[in-house]
Parts: structure tokens; C-alpha cells; sequence
């Protein structure tokens, strides 16, 4: 016997101008989608843009600093 699993929503509004809410539906219907589906798919891209900002800044950070500890270490293997 098979389980369904589905997963839990929430519901969001907003009140948005006229002119937006034609620019969205435009954009939807030229990317062949529904435009609850463009405006989530576009919502979730702008809100995961910042924790990957950061996640890259830390990447760096770990590089740069595994690079130092590598200097350091060359160097001290060089010293009589």
C-alpha cells in the first residue's frame, strides 16, 4: 500500500497596481505559464538571491583562508 505525501501551502496576497498586475500576466502568457506560477517562480529566485550572496561570500572567505594556512605553511617548510 502506497502513501501520498502532500506538502503543506500558505496563501499569499498582495494589492498591486493595475499596470503590474497586466506587466505579470503579460510576462506569464509570453513564457507559457500561469502567472501564480511565474510570480512564485520569480518571488523565490529574488528571495534565495541573498543567502546565496552570502553562501559565496563564505565560500571565498573559507578559500582564501585555506590559501593563507598553504602560504604559511610553505613558508615554514623553507626556514633552516
Amino acid at each position: 500500500m502506497s502513501t501520498i505525501t502532500t506538502a503543506a501551502t500558505a496563501r499569499l496576497e498582495a494589492r498591486i497596481s493595475t499596470d503590474l498586475h497586466a506587466m505579470l500576466k503579460r510576462a506569464a502568457e509570453i513564457q507559457g505559464r500561469t502567472m501564480t506560477d511565474f510570480v512564485v517562480s520569480a518571488v523565490q529566485d529574488a528571495a534565495s538571491a541573498p543567502s546565496n550572496r552570502s553562501m559565496s561570500f563564505a565560500c571565498r572567505a573559507s578559500i582564501k583562508s585555506a590559501l593563507r594556512a598553504r602560504c604559511w605553511r610553505r613558508r615554514l617548510q623553507r626556514q633552516p
